[in-house]
């Protein structure tokens, strides 16, 4: 054999190479079993693991965003129809006392806005129109819900603090018991009418400024310096507006840091400015329809550098780019020549500028008809393999080696008959 072929490494990839693994993982197969895998190597833990966790509703599902699993989820509970009367943040009219005119009596009025669909005010009056109020204060509206008893029709009307009126809707008495609600997107709202001619009952009123929120709550058992957040927030099909990142230094006082797409079924990762914070909410707005609800299915914090921590400080290489790089090849390099005959920008030639390594698929059905043939490579210069008369690799590999690559060849099977492989099996012992 030639001195070029001297210099090649030579590699079975479909037979011994299974056959080595084999043997490797016998003789460790203690050292493998005691070793414990660790998916988060290498990360930084976020803080959200460790806080004191907060739902805006159904506080049963909130251990679900921090236990490292996006397929599982907190869903929130439905504002609409519903929830939201018992909900201060959303119900802007809980608890909230109601004005009367003149003429007018109001009974057990603490039930109007009790939250409770099953406890009613009585609204009467001698003669003349029965009218209660709920002042707003300026503020926005968007809905307004009541559930009544009427013998007349009972009318709800919006005055402005300009003096205007927009009439919101009207209670019949064939809608008795029913919660009956109006949308309806108005500002600067300084109260709302409730009239009617003749006595009625209302078992609930309540009303929204704004889109119902939900939300999830952070609270750190010590201050958190942050700037990066990792989350899945996937709300829901057409569920959200909008998602925000609020964060606070002191639970009282909140600052948008970050908005979020809930329309997004996979991780996020948004940075902000980063800041000291004891709390954060992770809140979802959700569109004012009935049963609609919110998830969210992981949190998750870190400071400015992120889940992997400060970048290490750059060092040079102490090897060449050239020197990491191999070229994967086969003869001729695709054009149907020896190597030895193409110029300096063809073959072993022009990939050896940019790299030192070069492997060879190098296919056994070229050199023997059969594998039971034997090898026999000392006269291929004269009569080429037992395949192939005109090949001689000598000839081929010193090009390789003469351009200065280290050289691999992967000895190939695959084009031999089954059979045959079988038989391969049978003489070396084992099984491929």
């Amino acid at each position: 054999m030639s001195k070029s072929w001297s210099n090649i490494h030579w590699s079975f990839p479909f037979i011994f190479s299974l056959v080595l693994l084999s043997v490797f993982f016998k003789k460790e197969s203690a050292t493998v079993k005691a070793r414990k895998f660790d998916p988060d190597a290498g990360f930084i833990a976020s803080p959200t693991k460790h806080a004191i966790i907060s739902a805006s509703s159904n506080p049963q599902g909130i251990q679900q965003v921090i236990d490292g699993n996006t397929a599982t989820a907190w869903q929130s509970a439905a504002p609409l129809p519903y929830d939201f009367l018992k909900n201060k943040e959303q119900n802007i009219f809980l608890e909230k006392k109601a004005l009367v005119s003149e003429n007018t009596i109001l009974q057990a009025a603490h039930n109007l806005t009790d939250g409770h669909l099953n406890t009613a005010a009585q609204v009467t009056a001698a003669a003349g129109i029965r009218e209660i109020y709920f002042p707003i204060n300026n503020q926005k509206l968007i809905a307004v819900s009541i559930k009544c008893q009427a013998t007349k029709e009972i009318k709800l009307i919006a005055e402005f603090h300009s003096g205007e009126t927009a009439f919101l809707g009207s209670y019949l008495p064939e809608n008795n018991f029913e919660l009956i609600r109006w949308q309806k997107e108005l500002i600067e709202v300084r109260f709302i009418k409730i009239s009617s001619q003749e006595n009625f009952s209302v078992f609930e009123i309540a009303a929204l400024s704004d889109f119902p929120k939900e939300y999830i709550q952070f609270n750190f058992q010590q201050p958190q310096r942050i700037g990066v957040l990792k989350t899945k927030c996937w709300a829901g099909e057409n569920a959200a507006t909008k998602t925000i990142l609020w964060t606070s230094p002191d639970g009282q006082h909140w600052e948008q840091a970050a908005e979020l797409n809930p329309d997004i079924t996979t991780e996020q990762m948004v940075s902000f400015s980063e800041r000291v914070v004891s709390c954060i909410r992770l809140e979802h707005t959700l569109r004012p329809t009935d049963w609609n609800k919110v998830y969210l299915w992981e949190v998750n914090v870190y400071d400015k550098n992120g889940p992997y921590g400060e970048r290490p400080t750059p060092a040079e290489s102490m090897v060449s780019v050239k020197e990491l790089l191999g070229i994967n090849g086969y003869w001729s390099w695709g054009t149907d020549q020896y190597s030895s005959l193409l110029g300096h920008d063809r073959g072993p030639k022009l990939y050896a500028r940019v790299a030192s390594h070069a492997r060879n698929y190098h296919d056994l059905t070229w050199d023997l008809q059969h594998p039971s043939q034997p090898v026999d490579f000392s006269k291929m210069k004269e009569r080429g393999t037992n395949s192939k008369s005109w090949l001689d690799w000598d000839r081929e590999y010193e090009a390789w080696v003469a351009a200065g690559l280290t050289i691999d060849a992967s000895l190939q099977f695959y084009n031999f008959h089954f059979c045959v492989i079988i038989r391969i099996q049978q003489s070396f012992g084992f099984q491929i």
